[in-house]
């Protein structure tokens, strides 16, 4: 890691154009992938289409796997920050099998495709820019810093994936990166149609009881944490099992594609469905909410385990949202409260990195309820310091 203190001034200008091209990567990739997943899943609603395009989604990420071996966003991160050292045709592919996921349904977010795309992109910086090997692994880590703080609107947002489980202040060139690949993205942004990754949540005035009653919703946002937790385990091991990679990737994309048949509402990302959760608030579908949000865990577990290359934060976002508005079921709590609680205990049980999904859940949350996402990442704390970390994804 990077001390700010070695911050020179072409330390700065590396970090802030590595910063207005991540945030320009982020957001034409982010585009495309909107685009190809509209063109794939607007045609029709059709609910026997469903498994027919997750099936072919799976065997394209089978043949792909060919050039591309599995790899978990840890390690991309990790690899990404040494760019002369990446495998440029393995990496290209790596971000094609990302694209694919997210294109095709997966319970996934886009992370893996952005780490990859950058990653390729840094390469090529380096051999233009780089005078030595310092500078060759600060290319690589503010490419990464800017990809993803432009995806979450957090300068902070690599270090979901560093792989020290310690927490650590992130460089001042990485910060700088992210928020300036932030402010890029948003400038590039507006040439595609791709939705806003905030989740559209209104801005509600709590009050001292509802920033109480807000520990409910987090309580029930760390208890999803800690089911996806323990489903994770088995299913990689399970999954793992399973030697050859292709079987490996169509067994499991067979088992997601009846799920999703099932409920569809456990495809995608999840930062887009906030709002849906919203609607079956008012229709008091509170079965509902709860079945959706354990099997978009398990859908999650699924993917990830079993070549459907992504993150999980979002899923966390909006299944731990799902849960957290349960409680309003029976408290007087503001839907918006329940939700950012519930989503942001979620996250910090799921990550296991309490200050940087603080700062995201409240960037991408718009502000609307701050002291429950203090109560939630508060509650999410207490449950991520008395459990054991959980095994890493297969």
């Amino acid at each position: 890691m990077f001390r700010t203190t070695a911050l020179t001034r072409r330390s700065l200008a590396i970090a802030v154009g590595q910063g207005i091209l991540g945030g320009a990567v982020a957001a034409v990739t982010l585009g495309l992938m909107h685009s190809i997943q509209h063109a794939i899943w607007s045609s029709t609603d059709a609910r026997w289409l469903i498994p027919l395009i997750i099936l072919t989604g799976g065997a394209i990420l089978a043949v792909l796997h060919h050039w591309a071996a599995d790899e978990g966003l840890i390690e991309q991160v990790s690899d990404a920050a040494d760019p002369v050292s990446l495998h440029r045709r393995r990496t290209a592919f790596m971000a094609l099998r990302g694209v694919v996921a997210v294109g095709f349904g997966g319970a996934i977010g886009p992370e893996a495709s952005l780490i990859a795309v950058m990653g390729e992109i840094s390469a090529l910086v380096t051999t233009r820019v780089a005078r030595n090997e310092e500078e060759e692994r600060l290319i690589g880590q503010t490419g990464t810093s800017a990809s993803l703080g432009a995806l979450y609107g957090a300068p902070t947002g690599s270090t979901l994936f560093e792989p020290d489980r310690k927490e650590k202040a992130a460089s001042l060139a990485n910060i700088i990166a992210g928020a300036v690949g932030f402010i890029s993205f948003l400038l590039v942004h507006d040439l595609f149609s791709a939705p806003g990754l905030t989740l559209g949540l209104q801005h509600v005035d709590l009050s001292v009881r509802d920033v109480a009653a807000s520990a409910v919703a987090a309580l029930f946002g760390s208890l999803l944490a800690l089911f996806y937790i323990a489903v994770r385990g088995p299913i990689g091991a399970l999954a793992a099992k399973i030697t050859r990679p292709w079987v490996r990737i169509m067994a499991g994309t067979v088992v997601f594609a009846a799920m999703a048949t099932a409920v569809p509402q456990i495809r995608f990302s999840g930062h887009e469905d906030v709002g849906g959760v919203l609607e079956l608030v008012s229709a008091g579908a509170w079965w509902a909410l709860l079945g959706i949000a354990l099997l978009k865990m398990v859908a999650t577990a699924i993917n990830l385990n079993t070549g459907w290359l992504g993150g999980d934060f979002f899923p966390l976002v909006l299944a731990g949202s799902a849960v957290g508005v349960l409680a309003c079921s029976f408290l007087d709590l503001p839907v918006e409260a329940a939700a950012v609680a519930g989503m942001a205990a979620a996250a910090t049980v799921g990550m296991r990195k309490p200050t940087a999904v603080f700062i995201i859940v409240l960037l991408v949350s718009g502000g609307v309820a701050i002291p429950a996402a203090i109560m939630g990442t508060a509650v999410g704390l207490i449950f991520y310091a008395i459990t054991p970390d959980p095994a890493p994804v297969h």
